[in-house]
């Protein structure tokens, strides 16, 4: 578990087969949306990477 999904390839470099990240927040107010696809490499939702997954919430409410 990693709070943001920053570094992904720190999980991907140990083999970890799957990677949950908390919420980035992630349009829950337009246009941060924009913001946060900037920031992260997956800002929400699903990734894989060589042979780990990755998941993020967007996270709750405004």
């Amino acid at each position: 578990m990693d709070h943001h999904p920053i570094n992904l390839y720190d999980a991907v470099d140990v083999d970890a087969d799957l990677q949950l990240s908390g919420h980035t927040h992630h349009g829950q107010m337009w246009p941060l949306n924009y913001i946060t696809q900037a920031l992260f490499e997956v800002s929400m939702g699903y990734m894989k990477i060589e042979n780990t997954h990755f998941y993020v919430s967007s996270g709750y409410g405004t």
